[in-house]
């Protein structure tokens, strides 16, 4: 009886060594993925910076990319530039397992950092801005192309800032309610009481859902139909458009195409994620699906940059010019003698009394790269 007890005995502190090894190993297999997966995702978030960084110096530097199609564009890529600032804070000092411990006080600063910055309403208030700047972007290059003269009298610099303006007021209005309902409790903690009920939870995810993605989802296919079957009659019809300020505005709606295609395709596995648990189907969180939707919605605002630089050839020119000041020069040279020669031939392409404004429409309209 006692060899068995002892043996038993011997067994147990076996398994329990067993069992505290296995449980050790996990925790640091546990560690070393988060470690790795926090690397990834800052230099993630650095490069996103980095290229929209960029994108913005390059117009603000390059004189001909002085007009709205170009402020625009700096507009997306300001809110693609933040996506990127605040998904690399929420990184470090909020999501789950975040390396920097951020002690929150009471008071207005603990507050400020609770509500905005906790309950992650800047990362996706920059999300929505990214998104509705696409769709003020589009809408700009559709009226432009579709429409040249009501474009050519009616779309001016101010009022396509006061869109672009729009779209970043709706953008940080949209999800408001999170920062109200977010506090600093009396422990120090920041603390979400959720949405009150579920009917009501619903309501503000379906808000969400619609204004965010659906709408504009809706909007860039219908926008890029109407665009690319006007290019098409333009390329059958020269006479109306020229044929080098046809193959500009091919190439950059073309840019802009593949831009919304990213964002369809990044965003579409979060979104059918949402919808999941908006009809109470359950999500495992341990499997890191919402980390992975979130990445993918930060890529969004990575790849746009790139894209530029891929498909314009003038923007890429302009980029190295705006890297290396000793390039600049040549570049100013190559870009004024492309813009004399597509304005010439964009003037004879058009000749004659009844195509005269329609010139000049497509002229204010253009976007030459």
């Amino acid at each position: 009886m006692e060899i068995t007890t002892a043996s038993a005995s011997i067994n147990t502190s076996v398994t329990s060594s067993t069992n505290i090894s296995d449980d050790q190993q996990s925790l640091v297999n546990d560690y070393n993925i988060n470690i790795l997966s926090v690397v990834a995702n800052l230099l993630l978030g650095i490069l996103g910076l980095m290229g929209n960084a960029i994108v913005c110096l390059t117009v603000s530097k390059t004189k001909i990319f002085h007009d709205i199609t170009h402020y625009l564009i700096v507009s997306l890529a300001m809110s693609d530039f933040l996506c990127c600032a605040f998904f690399i804070i929420s990184i470090l000092c909020v999501i789950e397992g975040h390396p920097v411990r951020v002690h929150i006080t009471q008071g207005f600063f603990g507050e400020i950092f609770c509500r905005l910055f906790w309950s992650l309403h800047l990362f996706w208030s920059s999300f929505f801005a990214s998104a509705f700047n696409l769709v003020v972007v589009t809408f700009e290059r559709y009226f432009a192309i579709v429409h040249p003269m009501r474009y050519a009298r009616s779309f001016t610099v101010r009022r396509g800032l006061m869109l672009a303006g729009a779209a970043w007021t709706l953008a940080y209005l949209l999800e408001i309610e999170f920062p109200i309902r977010y506090y600093v409790n009396k422990e120090g903690e920041c603390t979400y009481p959720g949405l009150g009920p579920a009917w009501f939870a619903k309501l503000m995810f379906f808000k969400s859902f619609s204004v965010s993605f659906v709408v504009p989802l809706i909007f860039l296919v219908w926008a890029y139909y109407k665009i690319i079957k006007t290019l098409r009659q333009g390329a059958v019809n020269p006479g109306v458009m020229g044929a080098e300020m046809g193959e500009a505005s091919r190439r950059v709606v073309h840019s802009l195409l593949i831009i919304t295609t990213f964002f369809i395709l990044l965003l579409l596995p979060s979104e059918l994620g949402n919808v999941l648990l908006f009809f109470d189907v359950p999500v495992d969180a341990r499997l890191g699906i919402w980390e992975i939707f979130r990445t993918l919605t930060v890529m969004n605002s990575v790849v746009n940059p790139m894209i530029y630089a891929i498909k314009l050839k003038k923007f890429r020119r302009a980029m190295r010019a705006t890297l290396c000041p000793c390039l600049k020069n040549q570049v100013e040279l190559e870009n004024e003698t492309q813009l004399t020669v597509v304005g010439m031939n964009t003037l004879a392409s058009t000749a004659g009394p009844e195509n005269e404004s329609l010139s000049q429409a497509r002229a204010q309209g253009r976007f030459v790269t």
